[in-house]
């Protein structure tokens, strides 16, 4: 049986071969002017095609940042670039990046996202595919009996019509055949969309992999410049009050007076006052790593004892030019999503043509109780169809406007996803540089300040001056310590924003992965 079905089936496509063209011939002077209402549609409104942008990477470098340096000696690999934060030989910052793209929900939702756009560009193939029904069916009806003398009654010679039986049953068995031939390129334009989509979805989730290793990044300087900002408090709050204890005694003892003492036991709590609002944002830093690593709350406090900040090579600041860099993947998504909207114009305007369809059927029937596999029950039929849209109240050709706009949008959205990437790789690089210089004046403030400390204890010690310079010369010296510290954690802060306009940060897809697209695409073209 089967293989009688495959016999049919290819017959049915000899037939439709053959007279499929003339009868569209036909039907074309037929429908002439509505179809050429759909080709004055097109001259009005021309199919949109993507302009491309010029590299992003040339963009970047086109005009120089303002207050960047290069380092042309500097350089850094491929595999360095992808796993980026490795430069900063830093074991628990590689452990926290693993995580977060092991166990983040949000990368595991870009992962989803990818597996449905698979699943949908397999729709869009299987709709340009014949589709098979197989079905049975079996009734059994008493037809009334005024029926039957009705029948017998129209005959003008008794006998010559026979009433059918009023007890009587049909039974079928067989495969339902349906096709629609593209002649007009709705179905492929409908795969052309799903093949892009699938390749702006691997392109999403690569982005979301920059972003999700660059913020786990942030976080953990965040949380090493805070947990070092809280060490500087609690060891100058523990000073002040050790010196407050001896102006203290001194004051007990006459030598002193009141002031010195009042002053810097104002001065201890000021201090003090800092250590829990610093003590609270440790705790939400904590909090977000736990989010972007999957981990519940609280976990990854113990693995996060603190500890200095990693040191960089400054070498590493101008060590990826932007001429050298690959394609950021939110531009490949951005410049998919366009291709994808391109297709989805495509298909709308083929919806203003004739659609045909091809259907047919191979099986068994029998009426009134026969042998269902018997040789008389052979049965088979061939349904040729077609439409077309003469008046849907205009919704069809405002579909096309429609899609129009919104490829015009896309356009608008890559060209400016371009230009960012291109200011975020000039801002990063002048940015970090800028930094380290801010860091260096800073380090040389911080030990100008420790000596006009050292300066002023002395004089008062001497008794040369009251104790109003050493109050300020203790705060200063705090003050460009914390501010210190913060510079150091955004000198590494600007690094990670670097690596991360420069698309670093994912490794490209695999060879079966890219195969995979290569195929979609190349099929849905």
């Amino acid at each position: 049986l089967i293989r009688r079905i495959i016999i049919l089936l290819v017959q049915i496509g000899a037939m439709a071969m053959k007279w499929w063209k003339p009868v569209v011939v036909g039907l074309s002077l037929t429908l002439a002017p509505g179809l050429m209402q759909p080709a004055q549609a097109g001259k009005k409104n021309p199919q949109p095609k993507a302009e491309k942008m010029p590299s992003w990477t040339e963009l970047a470098q086109k005009h120089p940042a303002a207050y960047d340096r290069t380092t042309p000696e500097a350089s850094l690999t491929e595999q360095q670039l992808a796993d980026w934060w490795k430069t900063f030989q830093d074991p628990k910052l590689d452990a926290l990046i693993d995580l977060s793209l092991k166990n983040n929900r949000d990368l595991q939702a870009a992962q989803a996202r990818v597996e449905e756009a698979r699943a949908q560009l397999g729709i869009s193939k299987g709709e340009a595919l014949p589709w098979l029904n197989l079905g049975g069916t079996y009734g059994r009806y008493e037809a009334p009996r005024g029926i039957n003398d009705k029948i017998s009654g129209m005959s003008p010679y008794p006998g010559v019509i026979n009433p059918p039986d009023r007890n009587s049953s049909v039974a079928g068995l067989g495969i339902d055949a349906s096709w629609e031939p593209d002649f007009f390129g709705r179905l492929k334009a409908r795969k052309q969309s799903a093949a892009h989509n699938l390749a702006a979805q691997h392109a999403a989730l690569y982005s979301t992999w920059v972003t999700l290793s660059a913020e786990t990044a942030l976080n953990y300087v965040s949380l090493r410049t805070l947990q070092q900002d809280l060490d500087l408090l609690e060891r100058h709050a523990a000073l002040e009050g050790e010196k407050a204890d001896l102006l203290q005694t001194n004051y007990q003892a006459g030598l002193i007076s009141a002031y010195p003492l009042e002053a810097m036991r104002t001065q201890e709590q000021n201090t003090r006052a800092e250590i829990p609002r610093t003590r609270q944002a440790i705790q939400e830093t904590l909090t977000r790593l736990s989010i972007l690593t999957g981990t519940e709350p609280g976990q990854l406090n113990d693995f996060l004892d603190p500890e200095d900040l990693p040191e960089i090579d400054p070498e590493l600041y101008h060590a990826i030019p932007a001429n050298l860099m690959r394609q950021r993947p939110d531009i490949r998504a951005a410049e998919e999503r366009l291709e994808a909207q391109i297709a989805r114009t495509k298909e709308a305007r083929a919806e203003l043509k004739p659609r045909f369809t091809l259907g047919g059927f191979l099986g068994l029937i029998t009426l009134g109780g026969g042998n269902l596999f018997g040789s008389g029950a052979r049965s088979f039929a061939i349904a040729p169809s077609f439409t077309f849209p003469l008046f849907h109240g205009g919704q069809l050709r405002q579909n096309v406007k429609l899609q129009d706009a919104r490829a015009r949008e896309y356009q608008a959205q890559y060209e400016n996803t371009v230009l960012k990437a291109a200011g975020e790789v000039q801002d990063a690089m002048t940015g970090i540089v800028q930094e380290k210089e801010r860091k260096d004046k800073l380090s040389a403030g911080v030990d100008n300040a420790q000596g006009a400390f050292d300066l002023a204890e002395n004089r008062f010690q001497a008794g040369l001056s009251d104790y109003q310079p050493v109050l300020d010369s203790e705060r200063t010296l705090l003050t460009m310590k914390r501010q210190e510290n913060r510079s150091r954690g955004q000198e590494l802060a600007d690094l990670i924003h670097l690596y991360k306009a420069l698309g670093g940060g994912w490794k490209p897809l695999s060879d079966g992965e890219q195969a995979e697209i290569s195929r979609a695409e190349g099929k849905g073209k």
